[in-house]
Formats: C-alpha cells, sequence, structure tokens
C-alpha cells in the first residue's frame, strides 16, 4: 500500500499589495537548495493545464520554465512543479494556487522517520526545516500549515 503525504500551507499579505508571485516563491526555493531540474528535464504543469494536472515532462532550463510560469500567473493557472532537494533523489510536487495556498505532495523518495519498520510515518519536520525558510518573504506571511498522511 502506497501512502500519501502532504504539506498544506496557506499565505496572506503582509501589506497592502496586489503583487503574488508564485516565481518569487520557487526563486527562493532554488536560491536555498531546492532544484526542478532532474536527469536534465522539468516535471510541471503546462501553460493550458486549467485544473487538469496534465503533468510533462521535459528538456528545458530554469529560465524558460520561470517564463512559462509568468504565463502561468498571467492567465490565472494553477502552477505545478516538480522539486528536489540538491543532489538528491528526494522532493516532492509543489502545486501554488493563485489564493495563496500551497500544496507540497510528498511522493518522491520521502523521507521517514525510523521507527524499526513498525510505522510508515513521513519525517515532516526534515521537508517543514527546508520549506519554510523558502516560502516567507517580504511580503507574504505563513498563517497556516497542515500535514496529512494517508
Amino acid at each position: 500500500m502506497s501512502v500519501s503525504a502532504n504539506i498544506s500551507v496557506n499565505l496572506a499579505k503582509k501589506i497592502d499589495t496586489n503583487i503574488y508571485s508564485a516565481i518569487e516563491i520557487i526563486k527562493n526555493m532554488l536560491n536555498n537548495g531546492w532544484r526542478v531540474i532532474h536527469k536534465n528535464k522539468i516535471f510541471y504543469l503546462p501553460v493550458g493545464d486549467i485544473g487538469d494536472f496534465i503533468w510533462q515532462s521535459e528538456k528545458i532550463d530554469e529560465n524558460e520554465f520561470l517564463e512559462l510560469v509568468k504565463e502561468k500567473e498571467i492567465a490565472h493557472e494553477i502552477i505545478g512543479v516538480s522539486m528536489y532537494w540538491k543532489d538528491s533523489d528526494i522532493g516532492f510536487s509543489l502545486i501554488i494556487f493563485e489564493t495563496y495556498d500551497l500544496s507540497f505532495n510528498i511522493m518522491i523518495n520521502r523521507i521517514r522517520i525510523d521507527l524499526s519498520n513498525k510505522y510508515d510515518v513521513t519525517d515532516v519536520s526534515w521537508y517543514l526545516e527546508r520549506i519554510l525558510p523558502c516560502i516567507e518573504t517580504d511580503k507574504l506571511t505563513i498563517t497556516r500549515i497542515t500535514f496529512t498522511q494517508d
């Protein structure tokens, strides 16, 4: 039986601005140990995917991907990308909604707490320590964090 683990984060504006940028969040993550390129490809939701979640994998660079994110933001589309920690195969699929909500689907070589193989529990603190500092910006603050595992 496979395990589904997810961290949901709700954000709110710190200052009165209409500017919300998924690119800013993604760049913060890229500057703090996360990457989007894995085996020379990026796994993401393409422009025109309006909630169908038909992911694609393509050999593009980070700048090309960020341009696609910009197009998706302009079109008010859900943004999705798989991200990986530094030089590892550990990662998640990040979904960024226009409503300041983020969803981290922890499914890529999920890190587990060692409980003598009795329980299959995600080491959520490992992820939180590496994600939360990247998503709180000068414009956005974290208002709620939820972790679920099924």
